[in-house]
């Protein structure tokens, strides 16, 4: 049963999972299922902030900051990339 995701969600990188900075933006490798995927501008922010142990709140402050966006539209769009990341296997969310 996947656990449902939250503001205050605990978010690990699985250890299969590499990522490289291609030209500023983010490829992720889970060397497990070969699976690929590339993350645009902002979902390279998310996950470098993922990958420094930030926090969703904390993840959600900055980003309604610098993208000028409500916090209910950003919750919604970041919430729906964290699952996408889970969906693939990049992620767990504990």
């Amino acid at each position: 049963m996947m656990k449902n995701i939250s503001l205050s969600s605990k978010i690990i990188v699985n250890e299969d999972v590499v990522s490289r900075n291609l030209q500023g933006e983010i490829v992720l490798l889970n060397l497990k299922t070969n699976l690929y995927c590339g993350l645009d501008e902002t979902g390279t922010k998310i996950w470098q902030m993922l990958s420094d142990k930030k926090q969703l709140s904390d993840i959600l402050d900055d980003l309604t900051r610098e993208y000028n966006v409500l916090e209910s539209k950003c919750t919604e769009d970041l919430f729906n990339f964290i699952n996408l990341l889970r969906e693939k296997d990049f992620i767990q969310i504990i």
